[in-house]
């Protein structure tokens, strides 16, 4: 996986995207690629761990009826109604939580992923999910592990199906929310009641990224140092770039410091 420099404390890929949009390594309350991290219901910024999900008091359920934006038969809707609403940024779970610039991908965002990535079904970590590939570049990719999603008071198809929520409502019906769906076989956009828990993944744009930032994020994804074992006092250096050895030199292993001219 790519190593990579991060916007406000949190890990970014530039996989050469035609917007500069650039991804989040990691799904929002994870520590890396391959942790489910939390389960959202569409617009509410507060997450719950796979752990926390449950019928039981003091769980949390994941139904119409502990939505925060309620619509089913007498409950009350009150914010995003409307089919096609994006949501407001105050209700944007990646920018409540990574703060800064990061925000939910639209789904011209998701297209745009899709279109010019290659997505590969992959196990990392011992986690199945779905590793998306830079068309331009195959040494940057990001990896979303297939949380599944939490309804009922359980989590579902959790190892085999993956989604991730976008910022905006489905075009056709405002009780659901559009976002990024796969499984070991294809990877799509596409939209599913908003209530039921689902991954969230940041976004930034790469002109909100300090340029500093870019460039060492560059340097950290593709070159390498290898140093070699000591061969009687002496270590072969090499420099690598992507992988392929384009530098080497053999230096001397100095222990007594002493012994140097001044």
């Amino acid at each position: 996986m790519n190593k990579e420099i991060n916007s406000n404390g949190f890990g970014f890929v530039d996989l050469d995207l035609p917007s500069g949009t650039l991804w989040a390594t990691s799904n929002v309350g994870a520590s890396k690629p391959s942790d489910i991290g939390l389960y959202f219901q569409w617009g509410d910024v507060q997450g719950c761990t796979a752990e926390q999900v449950g019928a039981n008091e003091g769980k949390k359920a994941f139904t119409c009826d502990d939505y925060k934006w309620k619509w089913h038969n007498t409950k009350i809707n009150i914010k995003y109604t409307i089919t096609g609403m994006a949501l407001e940024l105050e209700d944007d779970a990646a920018n409540a939580n990574m703060g800064g610039d990061w925000h939910m991908p639209s789904p011209e965002q998701i297209r745009e992923l899709l279109d010019n990535t290659t997505s590969t079904w992959e196990k990392v970590d011992g986690v199945n999910g779905m590793k998306f590939t830079s068309k331009k570049d195959p040494f940057k990719s990001i990896f979303v592990p297939a949380a599944g999603y939490a309804w009922g008071g359980f989590v579902h198809y959790r190892g085999s199906y993956g989604n991730v929520w976008s910022s905006m409502l489905d075009t056709y019906a405002f009780s659901y929310g559009q976002g990024l769906f796969f499984d070991s076989g294809s990877a799509y956009l596409g939209s599913n009641n908003r209530y039921v828990g689902r991954s969230v993944r940041g976004v930034i744009d790469k002109n909100s990224v300090n340029l500093s930032e870019l460039i060492k994020n560059e340097i950290k994804n593709h070159f390498k140092i290898k140093v070699s074992a000591d061969y009687g006092g002496y270590v072969n250096v090499e420099l690598l770039y992507n992988d392929e050895v384009i530098s080497s030199d053999v230096c001397q292993v100095i222990t007594d410091f002493n012994s140097l001219d001044e």
